[in-house]
């Protein structure tokens, strides 16, 4: 049973502060609890959230563009497959091994790539011997699948054609190959000719450039020697000591002897079965022995006007 008291009004009106401050913490309560966040509370909560949309896009975003993408590679993969006789070389950059005679025109370098297996003619004019253009061919050696790459000379009496012959040497020797490099020298029976090594130094200071700096160790063939007292006489000026001697001698301006020569190989003049083995031979070790150079620095080969100026007045000048 309920008891209801009867207060005197007096005594209710003492009970009605009290009554009215826990009402209005009850409401403050609320306000302070369910109000909206602010300030660091509110950071947070967007620190949650924020993530698990952006995980639900994601993961949205992902579906959809799995679809593209799979459809993307089998586009790419087709048009790579229809395109890939086109873009020959571009397969081979990583790994090709490349063959290259370095020379000046006349010094005979194509007539020894096909000793190696080449058969370069088109785009040579026989008269005088001098490749124009930049000509490539696949051959085995050394139980490799390799690349003859058949480029012009360096210096021509024509300034124009010199720059013509830069550019294709240019791009031969910056296709990201692996490179098997050496120099071809033309004799004469008195000497070397100073041409002949300003053509070297040329080379080698931009072959250095493409490879970052490094020294770079380069074979040197002494070709078309006439007869055996001119043989005798570059046996005891180059091979002995690997032109060391020789290019301590040389001073032309703008012109550097610093030059690595591994080894010097002397070829006679319409070249023995006995010296086309041995010349064989040593291309096909080299390629077994990986001895190459990668050369992937784009430097433009074309000489200076100062380095034209040398070689024209000095070019015949005999240095050994």
């Amino acid at each position: 049973m309920l008891m209801v008291t009867k207060l005197p009004l007096q005594a209710l009106t003492r009970y009605v502060p009290a009554v009215l401050a826990w009402m209005n913490g009850v409401t403050k309560d609320i306000s302070e609890n369910w109000a909206m966040p602010k300030g660091k509370e509110a950071a947070r909560l967007v620190n949650v959230i924020g993530p698990l949309e952006a995980e639900k896009e994601g993961t949205e975003h992902d579906a959809r563009m799995s679809k593209t993408s799979r459809r993307g590679h089998q586009d790419n993969m087709t048009s790579a497959t229809q395109s890939s006789n086109l873009q020959y070389h571009d397969e081979l950059q990583s790994d090709t091994i490349a063959i290259v005679l370095l020379g000046n025109s006349g010094s005979g370098k194509s007539t020894l790539l096909n000793l190696l297996g080449g058969q370069f003619g088109s785009g040579v004019k026989m008269r005088k011997g001098f490749t124009k253009n930049v000509q490539v061919q696949e051959v085995e050696l050394g139980g490799k699948i390799v690349e003859l790459i058949d480029v012009p000379g360096l210096f021509e009496p024509n300034d124009n054609e010199t720059r013509k012959n830069a550019e294709q040497l240019t791009e031969a020797l910056t296709r990201n190959h692996e490179y098997i490099l050496y120099f071809v020298l033309r004799a004469t029976n008195r000497g070397l000719e100073n041409g002949e090594l300003l053509m070297m130094a040329k080379f080698n200071l931009c072959i250095r450039r493409l490879a970052d700096g490094e020294k770079v160790s380069y074979r040197v063939i002494v070709n078309q020697i006439m007869n055996d007292e001119a043989h005798d006489m570059y046996t005891k000026s180059l091979v002995r000591d690997n032109f060391r001697s020789l290019f301590k001698q040389m001073n032309a301006e703008g012109f550097s002897f610093d030059i690595r020569v591994e080894s010097v190989h002397l070829l006679s003049f319409g070249i023995d079965s006995a010296q086309q083995q041995t010349f064989r031979k040593l291309v096909e070790d080299d390629i077994r022995k990986q001895r190459a150079t990668r050369l992937d620095i784009k430097n433009d080969i074309a000489p200076t006007n100062n380095e034209l100026r040398v070689y024209h007045t000095s070019m015949r000048t005999l240095v050994a």
